[in-house]
């Protein structure tokens, strides 16, 4: 479980990173936002605390010698799912689809 600022608890089921992310991360001097962050971030753009995160990725969407870490993330509000984007530096929103 991971806690969200207000005490509200997030379940994860499956979380992964791409391997070496975070020792780039280290080497090029970028913070990375907490997990409970971007959950916290999307739960308020769905509207709602109620949300869970059945599926969470940190990748490099960059690719090559590039860097952009984002947190890929499933999440499920009520009867509706979602998929999600979360640029894993800034913490902002790059895409928010509904998917049922």
């Amino acid at each position: 479980m991971v806690f969200a600022n207000q005490g509200f608890a997030y379940k994860i089921n499956h979380y992964r990173e791409e391997p070496g992310i975070r020792s780039e991360a280290m080497n090029r001097k970028v913070n990375l936002i907490p997990i409970a962050y971007a959950q916290v971030i999307v739960a308020r753009h769905i509207g709602t605390e109620r949300v869970s995160f059945p599926d969470i990725a940190l990748v490099n969407e960059a690719g090559g010698a590039g860097f952009r870490p984002m947190y890929r993330m499933k999440c499920a509000a009520g009867s509706h799912g979602y998929e999600a984007e979360v640029d894993a530096v800034t913490g902002q929103v790059m895409t928010l689809r509904q998917e049922y």
